[in-house]
């Protein structure tokens, strides 16, 4: 079952990190240092960011039991809402 707020998802992401391949250890970093553009992030712009092709972003969000990209960006735009901070 995929995390439904950003603390434990990152938590998650950072203890897996290892574990995770070349491409979805950049995308685990590059989300990492950047928690708060998450929420309005364009796949697009995420895979050019990390350089990598959109289909790893799928690969990653699927990896932490999201359905897709659309569904691991979610998490992050509820806790925006919660959190302006974020």
């Amino acid at each position: 079952m995929p995390h439904s707020s950003v603390t434990p998802l990152l938590a998650c992401i950072r203890s897996e990190s290892g574990q995770l391949s070349r491409q979805l250890r950049v995308i685990a970093g590059y989300v990492q240092q950047h928690p708060h553009s998450i929420a309005r992030e364009k796949i697009e712009n995420l895979a050019r960011s990390c350089n990598v092709q959109p289909s790893a972003v799928v690969r990653f969000a699927k990896h932490f039991g999201f359905h897709g990209y659309r569904d691991f960006k979610a998490v992050f735009r509820g806790d925006a809402s919660a959190h302006p901070s974020l």
